[in-house]
């Protein structure tokens, strides 16, 4: 068998085919929006780093004027053809520059797990804000939590195909490698494929470290949707 692909290209195709049996993205947007407001009532820019295929970026368009970043230039492709009028740019959330400063920043659904070096993602995104804006990042896996060996698997079927994807995991040190293999079957023919995911564990303290080194203040962590797994929300110091 050939080498796993590196994650989120294949998969590209078919990760809102999977993601939006799982996960409600119209009350989490809302979600999100409600932890902005409490912080800052007059947000009006927004910046999502490691945005996907647009999912927030699509149902925050209405509310806020937003722009997106992936380094993912599959996951960017499907951006841009979902929601053609917001720009998504294909960038490394540790390294964009965007040029401009936002009253909003995410960093959703545990991406951050995909950088080892978490301070700097967090610094980046926290340079992108203007005093007194908001950075949301949800956190990946606690370490205590991350089993080595652990099987995963579920089937998602829609009427113009059905898509199996199944995950095997090892834990090495402080990271966790895992193999995602997918099945996809329409009424024409099936398709096999493997992508390898590496993601990086950090305790909460870890997280909230990276916030304060950052600049951010009023450091916070709140419920994540996502099992063993924290929210944590800051705002950029000068206001």
């Amino acid at each position: 068998m050939s080498e796993p692909d590196r994650w989120f290209t294949k998969s590209a195709e078919v990760y809102d085919h999977i993601y939006e049996q799982v996960v409600d993205y119209d009350h989490e947007a809302d979600v999100v929006d409600q932890l902005v407001r409490e912080r800052l009532e007059t947000a009006a820019t927004l910046n999502e780093f490691a945005c996907g295929t647009g999912q927030f970026l699509e149902r925050l368009a209405n509310r806020y004027d937003v722009v997106g970043s992936d380094i993912s230039a599959e996951m960017v492709a499907v951006s841009n053809r979902k929601i053609p009028d917001v720009e998504v740019r294909h960038g490394d959330m540790r390294t964009i520059d965007w040029g401009r400063t936002f009253d909003v920043a995410l960093c959703l659904f545990s991406s951050i797990g995909y950088v080892e070096d978490t301070a700097t993602a967090v610094a980046n995104m926290a340079r992108h804000l203007v005093p007194g804006g908001v950075l949301i990042v949800d956190g990946w896996l606690r370490p205590e939590a991350a089993i080595d060996g652990f099987l995963s698997g579920d089937v998602y079927p829609a009427a113009d195909r059905i898509v199996a994807r199944t995950s095997r995991s090892r834990v090495v040190d402080d990271r966790v490698i895992m193999t995602m293999s997918h099945l996809v079957t329409t009424r024409d023919d099936s398709s096999f494929f493997e992508e390898r995911h590496e993601m990086w564990l950090r305790s909460d303290s870890q997280y909230v470290t990276a916030f304060e080194h950052g600049g951010l203040e009023r450091v916070a962590i709140v419920p994540s949707p996502w099992p063993n797994r924290s929210r944590f929300i800051g705002t950029r110091a000068g206001a």
